[in-house]
């Protein structure tokens, strides 16, 4: 249940953005201070690879060093992305990120966050496809990707890609801590195989970046080169 010293309760909303090519609705967020505690911790904990669960009860920790959340939503599309991050504005929040729910210390669990999964973002973990028109050998492919799900993917081809140790990890953290994964003494670092990536800023842009197009920004994403994360 929300603490005593919430602020009062919202509703539960849905982002007011339209998608019209997705053809299906906008994805909802999910208010904890209007959605019952199991259900809301059944959310934010469904994808936590090794079951830690940092202590989320009020009566042990003061509500100020906890790691409530503030609300939680899982979007399809770019535009659901945009919502949630108008959202967070308007509400003074931070966002947290999910891709493969890889990390030890469940990092995409923070205190008044809206936290995003990534799960099923442009199709998932099944969204990879072949970018020939930027080179040979390009992929896209969404950050809840796994190493071993894009390994398979590139194998058709005869090509690998020096993915995280443990197959299930999400591509999106992986890469944006530098992706150190197999053999990178010898094969660099993961995000030095980086070529371009779509963001969407705190401005409500969305943008693609790479080394020609918002060349900084693609620096400090820590890609081509070992990660300078901005927070």
């Amino acid at each position: 249940m929300p603490d005593a010293t919430d602020p009062a309760p919202d509703t539960h909303i849905t982002p007011s953005v339209n998608n019209p090519s997705s053809g299906s609705s906008p994805a909802p967020i999910i208010l904890r201070s209007a959605t019952p505690e199991s259900e809301f911790n059944s959310l934010i904990f469904s994808r936590i690879f090794n079951r830690r669960r940092p202590d989320l009860s009020s009566s042990a920790i003061p509500w100020q060093h906890s790691r409530h959340p503030h609300a939680y939503c899982k979007p399809l599309t770019v535009s659901d992305v945009v919502a949630c991050v108008d959202f967070a504005r308007k509400k003074d929040k931070r966002i947290a990120i999910r891709s493969g729910g890889h990390s030890w210390a469940c990092w995409s669990i923070r205190y008044d966050s809206i936290l995003l999964d990534m799960i099923d973002f442009e199709g998932g973990v099944g969204s990879i496809r072949w970018e020939r028109e930027m080179g040979e050998g390009v992929v896209s492919c969404g950050p809840a990707v796994t190493s071993a799900g894009l390994n398979e993917f590139l194998a058709e081809g005869g090509r690998m890609f020096p993915g995280g140790h443990c197959p299930d990890v999400g591509l999106g953290g992986f890469l944006l801590q530098g992706g150190m994964g197999w053999n990178c003494k010898n094969w660099g670092w993961a995000c030095e195989y980086v070529v371009g990536v779509d963001v969407v800023t705190a401005g409500l842009e969305v943008l693609h970046i790479n080394e020609t197009k918002h060349k900084t920004c693609f620096t400090l994403l820590g890609v081509r080169g070992q990660p300078f994360l901005l927070s």
